[in-house]
């Protein structure tokens, strides 16, 4: 019971420490301001008995996201369904949901990358890497018959085009040319059956 308390309460300073970092940078949020965002009692000493530091509490805040990648992408990988179309809308759905939960950590590395090297560095490994290379892996299954440069190249244009479909939607307040995820999702997999079926 305690333990379920303990991992609760670890969450809620998470997602409050995430949310304030995104909006005010690491430095322009206090501990107080976490903890009542997190449902506590402002420098009650709440964070410090789950964090050294709002370091620490950022570095935890990108590991989380980093193991729920993982769970994700293995769920990916094990849904392989025989039909490129809808391997694909999978595929589509997936990397514009990982966009949406990746907003915060997103906006705290280009306000502050340059002041947390290794964590930059940790998040393009672990979540922007990653994410091409599982769309690398895709096309694989589909083109093997083609240089892992092509298969690579495609996957980060593809990729790439949802990023910035989402991000223009973050940036302006509403997706280019006002389309639904759906809507582009469906052009998206169009483009990706086009390639992947096509003759070598």
């Amino acid at each position: 019971m305690t333990k379920t308390l303990e991992v609760t309460t670890r969450d809620r300073l998470l997602d409050a420490a995430m949310k304030l970092f995104a909006r005010h940078g690491v430095a322009g949020t206090s501990v107080g301001q976490i903890e009542t965002e997190a449902g506590m009692a402002a420098r009650s000493g709440a964070l410090y008995k789950y964090f050294e530091s709002k370091g620490s509490l950022l570095a935890a805040g990108l590991e989380r996201h980093l193991v729920t990648i993982d769970d994700l992408r293995d769920q990916l990988a094990t849904r392989q369904l025989g039909d490129v179309r809808v391997e694909a809308a999978l595929l589509g759905q997936w990397l514009l949901q990982e966009m949406n939960a990746e907003r915060d950590i997103t906006h705290i590395i280009e306000r502050e990358g340059s002041d947390h090297l290794e964590l930059r560095a940790k998040m393009r490994e672990g979540i922007s890497e990653r994410g091409y290379r599982i769309a690398s892996d895709f096309v694989e299954r589909w083109r093997g018959d083609i240089p892992s440069t092509d298969r690579d190249a495609f996957a980060v244009v593809a990729v790439g085009a949802l990023i910035n479909f989402r991000r223009s939607d973050w940036t302006f307040g509403a997706p280019p040319l006002n389309l639904t995820d759906s809507q582009v999702l469906r052009a998206w997999v169009e483009i990706c059956v086009a390639f992947l079926v096509s003759e070598a």
